[in-house]
């Protein structure tokens, strides 16, 4: 490992990964219906060529899924970021 990355060795000897995420969020108790044709008007876009095109020249990576695999998402890396914190003794000022 780099010596200017040692001191991120905290989770099970390996250098954590971050990541930015853009979700597409709607009010709580939006009809499902309403929720899956949103979905689907993005997975439309995402789906050409041109979206592809742009989105990797802007160094990113589309990913698609469900809310509940996004919730997920959200609570892996809140734990996943928690123990680090914890771990490294890092507290708010």
């Amino acid at each position: 490992m780099p010596p200017d990355l040692a001191g991120t060795d905290l989770i099970g000897g390996q250098v954590p990964m971050m990541f930015s995420v853009i979700p597409i969020l709607a009010p709580r108790g939006t009809p499902d219906a309403v929720l899956e044709e949103i979905r689907a008007q993005i997975a439309r876009v995402a789906a050409t060529r041109e979206y592809r095109e742009r989105i990797e020249f802007e160094g990113a990576v589309p990913l698609e899924g469900t809310p509940a695999e996004f919730a997920a998402l959200i609570r892996a890396q809140g734990e996943k970021w928690g123990k680090l914190i914890r771990a490294a003794g890092i507290k708010p000022e």
